[in-house]
């Protein structure tokens, strides 16, 4: 079975989804929250029911068989690296938010994009 909530990321409709069909689950859940602090009651609910719970993405406070996801520090660690590695000096200087001094139009029209 396949429950996903038709509009994206709203919390009310998967846990309404998870709350109606406990039942209607046989053997296991693979569950990606929407919301890693408003699903916990959802995931609890689901391990009391006995349902085993596989979490992907977002690890929450419950029980689970096993969780899938990624460590977005070391990513993002490796990405800023390559970039600084192969920017050799050129390009604008890294910032957090968008700021109008480092723009796509103050590279020369034949430099790549990347």
């Amino acid at each position: 079975m396949h429950f996903v909530p038709k509009q994206p990321d709203n919390v009310d409709e998967q846990k309404a989804i998870v709350e109606q069909n406990p039942e209607r689950i046989d053997h296991a859940v693979i569950f990606i929250p929407v919301d890693d602090v408003a699903m916990i009651p959802s995931v609890k609910l689901l391990n009391d029911a006995g349902i085993p719970v596989v979490l992907v993405s977002n690890p929450l406070p419950a029980s689970f068989v096993n969780y899938v996801g990624a460590d977005d520090f070391e990513i993002g660690y490796r990405e800023a690296r390559y970039l600084f590695e192969h920017l050799g000096g050129n390009g604008c200087r890294p910032m957090t938010a968008w700021h109008s001094a480092c723009s796509t139009h103050s590279r020369p029209p034949t430099a790549p994009l990347w």
